[in-house]
């Protein structure tokens, strides 16, 4: 007497089948779902953008004032990360905001400190070793 049928086998791999590959093809949505690029000076939110989950990058720019003057920043993002390309000498001397290069997730942000200029992920989850803290 036999365990199983071959019609018992079949729709065992149809089910395995059909319950396993919408998790192959929605992977990255369910990662990256939620999460924008949040641009802030002196604390206060200038800009929220999408963060790029393709291969394609995608430019961004993005207005900001230093001394009542204005200047622009560009942004590029691309497999769910953004990096912060160098923003003009005469407003940022030190070019360390781009030496920061690429972030993807809201542990890390990109700091151009002498205007202030922040840029970070919000929502998404974040990769982490430590669960909780304790005293």
């Amino acid at each position: 007497m036999k365990l199983l049928k071959k019609g018992d086998i079949v729709i065992i791999v149809l089910i395995l089948m059909f319950s396993v590959v919408p998790l192959y093809f929605f992977k990255e949505e369910i990662t990256v779902q939620g999460q924008k690029i949040v641009v802030t000076q002196d604390n206060k939110v200038i800009g929220n953008y999408v963060l790029n989950n393709s291969t394609t990058p995608k430019f961004i720019d993005f207005d900001f004032y230093v001394n009542e003057k204005k200047y622009k920043g560009t942004l590029e993002t691309r497999d769910s990360k953004v990096r912060l390309h160098r923003l003009p000498e005469d407003a940022v001397p030190k070019s360390i905001h781009e030496d920061m290069s690429w972030i993807s997730d809201s542990s890390k942000i990109i700091v151009a400190l002498p205007v202030r200029l922040v840029i970070s992920i919000s929502g998404g989850s974040v990769d982490s070793e430590v669960d909780t803290i304790s005293n």
